[in-house]
């Protein structure tokens, strides 16, 4: 008697990219991704992009992720910028990380719904952390913590800051979590300032230096992708605490971008399957 085989389904990776408040353009990815019934097994993020992919694997819950996001306002901003340090950064973190870890219940990595990472930069030795155990809201604190915005995270020797620094779109992480098929999201497209750099200022030169580090570091790292989303900005954001005031707007961006991308990723997995 002849035995048939059934193949294994491909399994998707997800790896989230930094940007700031711009990364809630991720909720909408995940969003389309689940509503064309295409499953995510696997999520790796810096900064926003572990928080956001960090909530989804706590609840798998996207609406609930969106929910979260759309109670943005000026009363909750004004709690997180008054929240000021002198400790390495200019807010101390403790009212982002309450509310993380208020939304989060107090989560483990070992209790996570979906297999994720969270990515830092130890900014004594300038080398990527990949956070995958213990508490989830201390990783993602670290993950966004925008150096001299935020105070360092201090586990043991290491200093985390925000992952973005080396590793602003995971894909090689989530793809050696397991995934088969890599969608990447990377916010660090091209954004400079055009016709405006006739005679640029001192804080022009460094904003455009740091777009252009961004821009070709995210870049390369996506390329290892095998699907890549990249969402259009009209300007970069360090952070970008207004334009959380626009949750739902980037909510949309997030959901057209993906909704363009759909054709490759019905076309990656059915040459898997």
């Amino acid at each position: 008697m002849k035995l048939f085989l059934q193949k294994k389904k491909p399994t998707i990776g997800l790896a989230l990219g930094s940007g700031g408040a711009h990364g809630l353009v991720h909720i909408g990815i995940i969003k389309t991704l689940l509503e064309n019934d295409i499953p995510i097994d696997y999520i790796a993020g810096s900064s926003i992009g572990a928080v956001v992919g960090g909530l989804y694997a706590v609840h798998k819950d996207i609406d609930a992720v969106e929910r979260f996001a759309l109670t943005s306002d000026l009363a909750r901003i004004s709690h997180f910028i008054l929240d000021l340090s002198a400790k390495g950064g200019i807010l101390s973190g403790d009212a982002i990380e309450r509310l993380l870890r208020q939304e989060l219940d107090g989560a483990r990595f070992e209790d996570l719904h979906i297999p994720f990472a969270a990515v830092a930069t130890d900014i004594r030795t300038g080398k990527a952390v990949v956070m995958q155990s213990g508490d989830v809201t201390i990783a993602l604190r670290a993950s966004m913590s925008v150096p001299l915005v935020f105070e360092p995270v201090i586990q043991g020797s290491r200093t985390l800051v925000d992952g973005g620094l080396v590793m602003p779109v995971p894909v090689e992480l989530v793809r050696s979590m397991g995934a088969d098929i890599v969608i990447a999201v990377n916010l660090d497209t091209p954004c400079l300032h055009g016709d405006h750099t006739d005679n640029p200022n001192l804080m022009m030169i460094a904003d455009m230096t740091m777009e252009i580090l961004r821009n070709n570091l995210g870049a390369t790292q996506a390329q290892a992708a095998d699907i890549v989303v990249s969402p259009q900005f009209d300007k970069k954001v360090l952070v970008g605490w207004e334009e959380f005031l626009h949750a739902k707007d980037l909510i949309a961006r997030g959901q057209d971008a993906m909704e363009a991308a759909l054709p490759q990723v019905r076309t990656m997995l059915s040459k898997i399957k």
